[in-house]
């Protein structure tokens, strides 16, 4: 007992070192098994070359996307990682503007309108002017021309609209051949008696081949007919069949009856420099400031019809100044540029 009081510093030493072994034997036993269960990654040689990230690869072409300002962003039906897809709240619903089928204009595409970059939220979108040049954003489209280009824009007479539309009054009353017999053949030498009512004019006296003083009605050709009234009694049916030179039109006189003539004028309007064009059915004018000429076909309180001078192609047809859209090149008002 004396022994160990002597020599406690040493005990209490030893006994220290032997726990210091047991943790460190313990710690080491750890450190292998967390080296079995957490292997240490491979360290690669500075010569070799790194694998490809895919998703690194796919952001950095979305990122490029980001930059360019073309359409080909939006042309992408998957999207973009950074742009998402344009959507409009439109009457409570949200509308996909690309695909959604609801045409956000009427009239006008909506891919139209993305192309071009034009502000789909702007209810007078139809009837704006992006590019200045006079014309709306319809008649862009209908035209297929750039409403973000003033260079490229439809021709100038689709500005044209219908004012209003004037019937000239020119009633024509075939009265017979004075110098034949009621049912008697017609002889090339036998001459037609005709009566303008509207004009203060003598009675003429008129052989096939004849103008009708006054206009441009020219007698083509003359039948002798009889027929016989309600009552039963023979009257004279014999027909005129006039040609209007001017316009092609043809009109068949019946003896004793009143007809109206073909003639007719059109109120032209300039919508752009308000300027009025009154052209006579048949009849040509200059429009323009490179002067190109067009002859009246053919109006009526729907539409004129033209044709340019000079040019081939179809009819031009030119709606009245109420109807709100852009005349089309055919006899329909359709869009002809709609894919």
């Amino acid at each position: 007992m004396d022994q160990l009081k002597a020599n406690y510093d040493r005990v209490i030493l030893l006994v220290v070192g032997v726990l210091l072994l047991g943790v460190s034997l313990y710690a080491l036993l750890g450190l292998s098994s967390m080296q079995v269960e957490f292997p240490a990654p491979e360290v690669r040689s500075s010569g070799e070359a790194f694998a490809p990230d895919a998703a690194l690869a796919g952001l950095q072409a979305e990122a490029a996307k980001v930059k360019d300002a073309s359409s080909i962003v939006w042309a992408e039906l998957g999207g973009s990682l950074f742009v998402s897809r344009r959507y409009l709240l439109s009457e409570g619903n949200l509308l996909d503007i690309e695909e959604s089928g609801t045409q956000l204009v009427p009239g006008i595409d909506n891919e139209w309108i993305l192309k071009h970059d034009l502000d789909y939220t702007d209810r007078n979108l139809a009837e704006a002017d992006a590019d200045g040049d006079g014309f709306t954003n319809l008649e862009e489209f209908i035209a297929g021309t750039s409403p973000q280009d003033a260079a490229s824009k439809p021709p100038l007479w689709t500005k044209l609209r219908v004012k209003s539309f004037e019937k000239i009054p020119f009633r024509i009353k075939f009265m017979g051949a004075p110098s034949m017999a009621r049912g008697e053949d017609y002889q090339p030498e036998t001459e037609f008696s005709v009566n303008t009512l509207d004009y203060s004019s003598p009675t003429q006296f008129l052989r096939v081949g004849g103008k009708i003083a006054g206009s441009d009605l020219q007698i083509t050709e003359a039948k002798s007919k009889i027929a016989f009234n309600a009552v039963g009694t023979e009257v004279d049916a014999s027909e005129l069949t006039v040609k209007d030179t001017a316009t092609g039109d043809v009109i068949v006189l019946v003896a004793g009856q009143e007809v109206d003539s073909p003639y007719s004028f059109a109120l032209l309007l300039d919508t752009i420099t308000g300027v009025e064009i009154r052209v006579e059915k048949g009849k040509s004018f200059t429009f323009g400031p490179e002067g190109s000429t067009y002859k009246l076909i053919d109006v009526d309180s729907v539409a004129a019809v033209l044709e340019q001078v000079g040019a081939e192609g179809s009819p031009l047809k030119i709606p009245p100044l109420t109807t709100p859209q852009t005349p089309a090149t055919d006899a329909s008002l359709e869009n002809p540029n709609a894919p």
